[in-house]
C-alpha cells in the first residue's frame, strides 16, 4: 500500500486510481521518479504523464521554499520593515517624524526661515474601496497570472550509434522533476587518481531523451502561443 502522503498528491490532481500502482515507493522515491519511470507504475496516458510531471515539480518547488523559511527559533520581520536593525526606513516613518519635531499646528521652511507658515488644508482623500473587494480584486490578480513569455528549455538527446562504438559514455543526466540537469565530467587528480566533478544547470523545464516531439510541443511551446498572437 503506498503511503497516505503519496496517495493524497496523486489524488488532489486526479490521479487517484494510480495509488496502488505506487506502494512500497517511499515519499522520497517517489519525488526522484524520472518521465522515463512513469510508464512502470502504469502512467502511459499522456495527460497523466502530464499531470504527474507538474505535481513532481510543484512538490520539489514547495520543498525549496520550506527549506528557506526561518527556523522555529526565529522571527520573521514584520511586512514592510528591513531585517536590518541598524536602518531606519524614513520614506515609511516620515509623517510621524515631522509631527513629533513640528507639532500639528506648525512647520518651519525647509529655506531657513524663521516665520511660521500655516498648515496645508487637507486635501480630499479618494475613497477606499472595502476591504472584501480589495481581497476579492487581489485574489482575481493572483488566479490570472501574467504568462511568461520567454522560457529557457533543455532537452537532452540519447547517445547515437557512432558514440556507442566508440565506447563514449553518457555523462548527463536529466531531472525532469526538478527541472535540471547534472552534467558529470571526468577529471584526473595530480596523484592520477580519477574522479567525477559534478555540474548542475537550472532551467524553465529539463526533458530526457524518452520525450517524444509532440511532449515537448505540449509542454513547452503550445503554452506560448497565445502571447505572441
Amino acid at each position: 500500500m503506498a503511503s497516505q502522503q503519496i496517495g493524497s498528491w496523486l489524488s488532489a490532481v486526479g490521479l487517484g486510481r494510480y495509488v496502488e500502482n505506487f506502494k512500497g515507493l517511499s515519499e522520497n522515491q517517489f519525488l526522484a521518479l524520472l518521465m522515463s519511470d512513469y510508464p512502470q507504475f502504469g502512467v502511459t496516458e499522456f495527460e497523466d504523464k502530464q499531470k504527474l510531471f507538474r505535481l513532481l515539480k510543484n512538490l520539489h518547488a514547495e520543498q525549496q521554499l520550506a527549506q528557506r523559511k526561518p527556523s522555529a527559533g526565529g522571527k520573521a520581520a514584520p511586512a514592510g520593515l528591513d531585517l536590518d536593525p541598524g536602518l531606519l526606513d524614513l520614506d515609511a516613518h516620515d509623517g510621524d517624524l515631522l509631527a513629533h519635531a513640528c507639532g500639528p499646528a506648525l512647520q518651519l521652511s525647509p529655506m531657513g526661515n524663521d516665520k511660521p507658515r500655516a498648515p496645508t488644508p487637507p486635501q480630499a482623500q479618494p475613497a477606499q474601496q472595502p476591504v472584501a473587494q480589495q481581497v476579492q480584486a487581489g485574489a482575481q490578480e493572483e488566479q490570472q497570472p501574467e504568462p511568461q513569455k520567454i522560457r529557457v528549455v533543455v532537452r537532452k538527446r540519447p547517445i547515437n550509434k557512432k558514440e556507442r562504438d566508440r565506447g563514449d559514455e553518457d555523462i548527463v543526466e536529466c531531472y525532469m522533476g526538478r527541472s535540471c540537469i547534472i552534467v558529470n565530467e571526468p577529471k584526473v587528480k595530480v596523484d592520477l587518481t580519477k574522479y567525477v566533478e559534478k555540474h548542475q544547470f537550472n532551467f524553465d523545464d529539463a526533458l530526457d531523451e524518452t520525450v517524444t516531439n509532440e511532449e515537448v510541443y505540449r509542454t513547452t511551446v503550445q503554452p506560448l502561443v497565445h502571447t505572441l498572437l
